[in-house]
């Protein structure tokens, strides 16, 4: 056996014998006489975290209702070294799929992990219908690739970070690390009657770039709770602007997004059932130049989930000029386009198709800051304007430089004088 071969069976074999040891607090709760209970082992963990443990459990032990300390190490032991979000995705799919693809599996091992992001996110982790049907074209999409390694491959490709929560959370309860539930009974739901539901926050937060996702990052056990708190409740992205309240047209989209000074997501649903999302990582603006830095991306999310392109200068918002097409259009090739506005914001056309638009929001997702200044811009905007209004005309007409002017160049300007005196 040479040196280099020698050298990394020993580094395997310190890794295993690592995490072992941290599993020594999991093995000290569920295990008896050596032994392992189905019930023991799924009951260890919470409420969130138990019907992943019940797939572990079968995983390990498909046929009996308990087993041996060892036959548990090995699986448990390979979770804990797991390190990228592509050998992630293979694991949690294997775990909840075995080898041939089901749908029903699919979709318990969707609607699982977003349970754990919502949980870590701090907010309310319930499904709306809305969820469901985000949830049941994810599944198809990945049940269609037919094998574990193709759908793991497709993920590493759309939604990299879909289950990056399930496992920070599994790794930690295995080690015995507490982590306390969030505290969501005072968090209002930002969702409710929104275009944009849960399921597709979260998928578009596990394909979009750290850009947008900046303020749902996973809480340290070590946070304090007035930190994890704060944390909760600023998680969610900020509604701008919403067809539904403000009135579907550029005017409305400009005044309610405009100034905001961070990277904001797009997402329209169109009359026949499809849905977009824009995801833009500058600051909105008008003009005749397409904009937009590197981490802008385009993506469908129904009927099915793709990403349509992703780069810098994708937007063109141009309002103003008469030279240049007028509207919105998102794609960085000027001869085609991805998606183009058209009849103000109530038509998109892709690929040479039209469809009206139905509902269309842009939501903020910067952190707090961001909002806040935009606020302060608003007001300082509005109170410029109001002050412009009062300032008084620069004297009457009886002393305005022009009539002075008129008068000696023999003009008469004082007709309606001469009448009243008459």
């Amino acid at each position: 056996m040479g040196a280099k071969e020698s050298h990394q069976r020993h580094e395997a074999g310190k890794g295993s014998r690592e995490n072992n040891s941290q599993l020594n607090h999991f093995f000290a709760v569920v295990s008896h006489s050596d032994r392992v209970s189905r019930d023991d082992f799924i009951n260890y963990f919470p409420e969130v975290g138990r019907p992943l443990a019940g797939r572990l459990f079968t995983r390990i032990s498909p046929s009996d209702s308990e087993c041996t300390k060892l036959k548990c190490t090995e699986p448990l032991s390979q979770i804990l070294s797991v390190a990228t979000t592509s050998a992630q995705n293979s694991l949690y799919i294997a775990v909840f799929s075995g080898i041939s693809l089901k749908l029903q599996d699919v979709t318990n091992l969707l609607e699982t992990a977003l349970m754990f992001f919502l949980n870590n996110a701090g907010v309310p982790a319930r499904r709306s219908g809305a969820d469901d049907t985000a949830i049941q074209a994810l599944a198809k999409v990945l049940t269609s690739k037919g094998m574990v390694t193709t759908a793991a491959e497709w993920m590493d490709a759309i939604c990299p970070e879909l289950f990056t929560e399930m496992h920070r959370c599994l790794v930690g309860w295995l080690r015995g690390e507490e982590q306390k539930p969030s505290d969501v009974s005072g968090v209002e739901d930002e969702f409710s009657g929104r275009l944009l539901c849960r399921a597709w926050w979260w998928i578009l937060q596990s394909s979009l770039s750290s850009v947008f996702t900046k303020k749902s990052k996973a809480r340290s056990a070590q946070q304090s709770e007035e930190a994890a708190e704060e944390s909760a409740l600023d998680s969610v992205w900020d509604l701008l602007y919403s067809s539904s309240d403000h009135g579907l047209s550029t005017n409305r989209l400009q005044h309610h997004v405009f100034g905001y000074r961070g990277p904001t997501l797009m997402i329209l649903s169109c009359d026949q059932g499809d849905v977009y999302a824009v995801a833009v990582d500058t600051e909105w603006r008008e003009g005749t130049q397409s904009w937009g830095g590197s981490s802008c991306c385009v993506m469908r999310l129904m009927p099915d989930l793709q990403k349509l392109e992703e780069g810098e200068n994708m937007i063109f918002f141009n309002d103003r000029s008469r030279n240049m097409p007028r509207g919105i259009s998102i794609g960085r090739n000027p001869k085609k386009k991805i998606l183009t506005f058209k009849e103000g914001m109530e038509v998109v056309e892709h690929n040479h198709r039209s469809e009206s638009v139905r509902t269309l929001e842009i939501w903020g997702c910067g952190d707090s800051g961001t909002r806040t200044a935009q606020a302060k811009l608003k007001k300082m905007e509005m109170k410029d304007a109001e002050r412009a209004a009062k300032v008084k005309l620069p004297g009457q007409w009886e002393d305005s430089p022009d009539r002075m002017l008129l008068e000696m160049g023999g003009v008469k300007v004082n007709h309606a004088e001469q009448f009243t005196r008459d």
